[in-house]
């Protein structure tokens, strides 16, 4: 909603009489010991966190009528504030569960298509919600710094920090390992040789390449963009929620105008599926070997502008299909559709080293697959081999080598996102998080990514859910706790519950290579945690363990918490008239890290006869120590 700003200087009781304070800078709550400082101009709220976060503080957090009462009369009601509190409004951007609340009438009215908050609406301090629109909704911030912190120095032009970077997220249908390992492939070879690589990243199970374009530029799973070629709302691709219905290139020109985003996709009826928005250029014919022509994308990517570039080759024979029955002839046509976006990809490559500033940017470059291709050597029951494309990854933040963490298509938009210096909002709905390749692991702290099932919002049903940080290979989903059931003490208001029939099974690998000579030294301690339940006269059972890998990712030994079934819950919890009480009982086990170990990989598994959706899990944790 765009703010109807309250003209007038707000008047405050102090003493039985009135005053007006001239609107402050900053000030200092003699209480709280927090300071406040307001923003010199007025900025989009994107820029406006920006700022907050570098100066070291945040957008403010009101906890209480008085806290928003010593802020207008520091600051005023002459004009909007950006605050700290977005969609789904349930917490601060500090991480403060929201108490105090002071909305406008009616407010808020917009849902995620206005997460953002101001305050000072048709009366002071009130709240109303916005778009965060940057054409029109610019207002000044009010930024909080906790007790003992003061604002840092002011940080240099926001939009200049953008202009030194540039991102290039390419995807091939059916792009395999052995494409990027072979001579034959030139540009692809050098390209896995020096960068960053996983040849098993998460992709969707159902094998449906738009599916996988979904996750490669949405950021979101297919449950939620819909964008699969026979799936239910495939006269709608783009869009059961609002959530699933951005792909990266609009989420930048709608923040930040000043980034020059590209698109180059080798089929037509693709790009009008895809592309929505007002994308700055957008090439549907940019590859030679369709007939289209790479001379205008010399010019586009000379230009003197921070940039983000999208290419996409989905018009491809597949590897293995067969051609009027003829294999061969299939794989032949595939050697020579890929041979020709090699060298596609070589001359986009050097357009981009021929830029006069390359030599100063920072470029972020992703190359990766969209669906699994069938392995004929792997086993039947081989989920992640029916799941898992190829992945290469060049960043300044990603050291060259196998990655043996767990990466997911879904991770690429936010990752790429995180290098133009844009933040990801819980509102956008996505699926995937910016990796950290180069971060140490931090000991005495749970490693494990959404150990609680609260990293997401707006998840939809589907058949192949994807839930942040996990590999779905059988799918859970995200469920809300019952809050006078039995479980964590600290819990939030998700769990992970199964979905479908038979088996529900996720999986999260981390990488303990930083810890190799302490591994060797036997000095590494592991402590594995889990809250497992099912429901009542369940006839299956959940379980969580952990399997330690080595280099070569075969298993060395693996902890197995539970499984808990009916038995378990019955003598854990206790039963009435004979059925075990309904709940969640806690498993632990510890132990000391093998030597060769060098990845660990958390698996949570249910099965039973009739079924999984009564099975459930929560607070999930993996903490190390050095002895």
């Amino acid at each position: 909603m765009q703010p109807s700003v309250f003209l007038a200087v707000a008047v405050l009781a102090s003493g039985g009489g009135a005053h007006v304070r001239q609107a402050a800078e900053r000030a200092v709550d003699p209480e709280s010991g927090h300071t406040y400082v307001r923003s010199a101009e007025p900025l989009s709220v994107y820029d406006a966190e920006v700022l907050a976060r570098e100066l070291g503080g945040a957008l403010v957090a009101i906890g209480s009528a008085e806290e928003e009462t010593f802020l207008l009369e520091n600051f005023g009601a002459l004009e909007s504030y950006w605050i700290g509190l977005e969609f789904p409004r349930e917490r601060w951007v500090t991480g403060e569960p929201l108490g105090f609340a002071h909305w406008a009438p009616a407010e808020p009215n917009d849902g995620p298509g206005a997460p953002f908050t101001l305050m000072n609406s048709d009366e002071p301090g009130a709240w109303l919600d916005a778009s965060g629109a940057v054409d029109t909704q610019r207002y000044r911030a009010l930024i909080e710094f906790s007790k003992g912190v003061a604002p840092g120095p002011t940080p240099l032009n926001l939009a200049a920090r953008r202009a030194g970077r540039g991102v290039l997220l390419c995807a091939i249908q059916g792009l395999t390992a052995k494409e990027l390992e072979s001579a034959r492939t030139p540009n692809l070879n050098a390209l896995w040789k020096s960068s960053a690589w996983s040849f098993d990243a998460g992709a969707d199970g159902s094998g449906d390449p738009l599916a996988g374009l979904g996750m490669l530029l949405l950021g979101v799973g297919s449950a939620k963009s819909r964008l699969a070629s026979g799936g239910p709302a495939s006269s709608n691709p783009i869009g059961a929620t609002r959530g699933g219905s951005e792909n990266l290139l609009t989420r930048i020109e709608g923040m930040h105008p000043d980034v020059s985003t590209i698109a180059l996709l080798d089929d037509a009826a693709l790009a009008g599926i895809l592309l929505d928005g007002k994308i700055d250029v957008r090439l549907s014919n940019a590859s030679p070997r369709k007939g289209g022509s790479q001379a205008p994308l010399s010019e586009v990517l000379a230009r003197a502008a921070p940039l983000c570039v999208v290419a996409a080759w989905t018009k491809i024979a597949m590897p293995g299909a067969e051609e009027g029955g003829n294999e061969d002839r299939a794989d032949a046509d595939r050697s020579k559709d890929l041979a020709a976006i090699d060298k596609e990809l070589g001359a986009l490559l050097q357009t981009l080293r021929a830029r006069a500033e390359y030599a100063e940017e920072q470029w972020w470059i992703a190359v990766a697959g969209l669906a699994p291709v069938a392995n004929k050597k792997a086993k039947a029951d081989d989920l992640r081999a029916r799941t898992g494309v190829p992945l290469c990854l060049l960043a300044p933040s990603a050291p060259p080598g196998e990655i043996l963490g767990e990466v997911a298509l879904v991770d690429l938009v936010p990752s790429a996102l995180r290098h133009l210096g844009i933040e990801t909002r819980t509102s956008w709905m996505l699926d995937g998080r910016a990796l950290t390749l180069a971060a140490p692991l931090v000991l005495g702290t749970n490693l494990l990514v959404n150990g609680g099932a609260e990293a997401q919002f707006g998840w939809v049903g589907g058949a192949f859910p994807v839930l942040t940080g996990w590999r779905t290979l059988a799918p859970f989903r995200r469920a809300r706790h019952d809050p006078a059931e039995p479980g964590p003490p600290e819990r939030g208001q998700s769990h992970f519950q199964g979905v479908g029939d038979g088996l529900a099974r996720i999986e999260q690998t981390i990488d303990l290579r930083s810890l190799a000579a302490d591994v060797e030294r036997g000095a590494v301690r592991f402590r594995l945690a889990g809250w497992l339940g099912v429901r009542r006269q369940s006839q299956a059972s959940i379980e969580c363990a952990l399997e330690f890998l080595n280099e070569q990712r075969k298993v060395l030994e693996r902890v197995v918490l539970g499984p808990v079934g009916v038995n378990e819950m019955r003598a854990d919890l206790g039963s009435e008239k004979g059925v075990a009480l309904e709940g969640f009982i806690e498993r632990q086990a510890s132990g000391r890290i093998p030597r060769r170990a060098r990845a660990a990989r958390i698996v949570l598994a249910a099965s039973g006869p009739a079924g999984v959706a009564e099975t459930m899990a929560d607070e999930l944790s993996l903490v190390l120590e050095r002895e």
